[in-house]
């Protein structure tokens, strides 16, 4: 796979969850053990019914993730990491919204990702 450039996480869950506050650091910050974004910008996007977020994080190296969260579906979750010789693709797994830590606070992302999704 040689170094990861790219990883695109999509993440559902069967119940109406709030993404944004707990879900999106927990997907970040799987995302993000791949590629360790530095000082990452972020583009976030909310459907109207308040079901889908789309994040897209980069950094001045130029590596990206990209994560959709999709709340009142069927939960899955799919894993892609692309990187300079290849890819690894995880398709059909599921994380427990139970297992997700309660708090983020020790990752240097974290305060931009809540000025971009406005909390």
């Amino acid at each position: 796979m040689g170094t990861p450039v790219n990883v695109r996480l999509h993440w559902e869950f069967a119940e109406h969850v709030d993404v944004s506050a707990s879900i999106l650091p927990a997907a970040v910050a799987i995302a993000d053990v791949a590629l360790k974004l530095k000082s990452p910008t972020w583009r976030v996007r909310r459907h109207a019914t308040g079901r889908t977020l789309n994040v897209l994080g980069s950094d001045q190296r130029g590596r990206t993730l990209m994560i959709s969260l999709v709340s009142e579906s069927t939960p899955q979750t799919a894993l892609t990491i692309f990187g300079n010789h290849g890819i690894v693709r995880l398709d059909d797994g599921w994380v427990d919204p139970e297992t997700i830590p309660a708090s983020f606070d020790h990752c240097e992302w974290l305060a931009s990702l809540h000025e971009a999704i406005g909390e």
